[in-house]
């Protein structure tokens, strides 16, 4: 299912529910505002807040700009903090 809307949308939707969406984030593409490439306009997480209507998501891990592949955002803080320590934890 592409996650391709009326605008350019680089993400890939691969699944969601009320708590979270699933997407694979392009390589070359970096998840938030980082030091790494202060002159970057384009991330992963307004592309995600997009495919939420607008609405604040929160990335649970992070995948380096050079890296593609699947990237969980977690639709409230809390989630977020809770799947985060268990991804931690192994």
């Amino acid at each position: 299912m592409s996650a391709n809307t009326a605008f350019d949308n680089p993400l890939t939707l691969l699944y969601e529910d009320r708590a979270l969406l699933v997407v694979h984030k392009p390589a070359g593409l970096l998840v938030h505002r980082s030091p790494i490439d202060r002159h970057e306009t384009e991330f992963a997480l307004q592309y995600a807040r997009a495919l939420n209507g607008g609405r604040h998501v929160f990335p649970v891990h992070r995948l380096d700009r050079p890296t593609s592949g699947v990237l969980v955002f977690a639709r409230d803080r809390e989630v977020a903090r809770e799947l985060g320590l268990e991804m931690m934890a192994g």
